[in-house]
């Protein structure tokens, strides 16, 4: 690619580096695209654009790729009618689009790929993300592959290993 393509796309782009800042952007009614770092939207400064336009019918939150259960990313791609942030809840108004194309999380079938590289069994795998329907069934497929002592924690469980 040509870099004054590059440097042409990116000539309006501003990079926010404090809060303040975001919070000014938040609050501003002009057109405008923000990408941010949004953990399912369960933390950090995406919360101070949902606080503030959330309610804004002419606002659009673009959820990209999976949003695990519980989150606030999750009610949102669901439907929800509210979510709750610091303590209120905050009815949305906003339109809410979820594109599931955009997910970095690795499929069954890739997941054994990548570990089908592995020369030694390990001594046993925790599968510590994802739906527990889909968390099940990589546990099940693992063991019938690969025959690795496989679990499931569940939270706060301690386990001792032989090291």
């Amino acid at each position: 690619m040509d870099a004054g393509i590059f440097q042409e796309v990116f000539k309006n782009t501003r990079i926010v580096h404090s809060v303040e800042e975001t919070r000014i952007l938040a609050r501003n009614k002009q057109p405008h695209i923000v990408i941010a770092g949004s953990g399912m939207m369960n933390g950090g400064r995406i919360l101070e654009y949902l606080e503030l336009q959330l309610g804004n019918p002419q606002a659009t939150f673009i959820l990209p790729g999976y949003q695990a259960e519980g989150t606030r990313g999750r009610t949102l791609a669901e439907g929800g009618k509210s979510i709750k942030l610091r303590g209120k809840f905050f009815f949305v108004k906003a339109n809410i689009e979820h594109i599931t194309t955009m997910s970095s999380h690795a499929d069954q079938s890739e997941i054994l790929d990548w570990l089908s590289h592995i020369d030694r069994a390990p001594q046993e795998v925790f599968i510590i993300h994802g739906e527990k329907s889909s968390s099940e069934g990589l546990k099940k497929k693992l063991e019938e592959v690969y025959q690795w002592k496989c679990a499931i924690p569940v939270l706060n469980e301690i386990v001792a290993l032989d090291l």
